[in-house]
């Protein structure tokens, strides 16, 4: 949704600065609502109360942010912990079969 297509469809919103227009329009991508349906909220909530959330949406976005990143280190880590594993299994077969059979 373009700038003109907001302002002509919210009946609240006469005027919008282009920040607050960047506010809503990632909410509306965010929210992922007909255009309809999403100009009744803007509508609904007021503008100054979608632009006072903006920092707390930036917030939640760092905090999905580390917990991606600490939910791949995780997966990472048991990833190197199985391969550690097979790692000393694979040896300790390798050094049976060497003392049994004796490779000179």
């Amino acid at each position: 949704m373009n700038r003109e297509e907001l302002l002509a469809r919210c009946k609240t919103v006469k005027e919008i600065t282009e920040d607050q227009f960047q506010i809503l329009a990632q909410a509306y991508i965010l929210l992922d609502y007909p255009k309809d349906a999403f100009c009744k909220l803007v509508d609904a909530i007021g503008l100054d109360a979608w632009v006072g959330k903006k920092l707390r949406w930036e917030h939640l976005a760092e905090a999905y942010q580390e917990w991606e990143w600490k939910a791949d280190y995780e997966r990472k880590k048991a990833r190197l912990e199985e391969i550690t594993n097979e790692q000393e299994c694979l040896r300790a077969a390798v050094e049976h079969y060497e003392n049994q059979h004796r490779f000179d």
